[in-house]
């Protein structure tokens, strides 16, 4: 039953990642690739943030997780094509290569340690402390992103990659 549930769950996220790839891939060229990088990545911190929220005072969890999943998956779906239509912008082409081999190496450094640091925080805080302090690390990397480069005020803001 509980294998069953997980795979629903992530089915409907990977479902909505594939439709905001295929479908929309021109927003980050429209709207700009900084300011839809920030957006979804503070919406999908936040709503990490609020997962143990919907896992405990829902009726129907297993309703509001899927949905919530969905919805993440949405946000997500944006991040690759924006990050490689800022990139294709903002980037020297003979530097493109390394540039997006090493952030794309980047997600899977994050899920490496969050599995580290989560197996600790689960063990010592319980499980909902992994998506408090994951879900708020991501809104506040954004917030310093978007107060540092994207205000353009020149200072320097230590950042907090997840």
């Amino acid at each position: 039953c509980i294998i069953v549930t997980v795979t629903i769950v992530l089915y409907y996220w990977r479902v909505s990642v594939v439709i905001v790839t295929v479908l929309f891939p021109s927003v980050s060229l429209r709207v700009g690739g900084e300011k839809v990088l920030l957006l979804s990545a503070a919406a999908w911190g936040a709503m990490t943030a609020f997962t143990p929220v919907l896992a405990h005072f829902c009726s129907q969890p297993i309703f509001s997780m899927t949905l919530a999943r969905f919805l993440m998956g949405l946000l997500q779906g944006v991040h690759y094509p924006s990050l490689a239509s800022l990139c294709s912008q903002k980037v020297v082409e003979s530097e493109r290569g390394f540039l997006m081999s090493t952030v794309g190496s980047g997600s899977y450094l994050g899920t490496l340690v969050i599995g580290g640091a989560g197996s600790l925080m689960l063990d010592l805080y319980g499980w909902e402390s992994v998506f408090y302090v994951s879900g708020m690390l991501s809104v506040l990397w954004a917030y310093c992103m978007w107060k540092y480069l994207l205000k353009g005020e020149g200072k320097v803001c230590v950042f907090v990659f997840v």
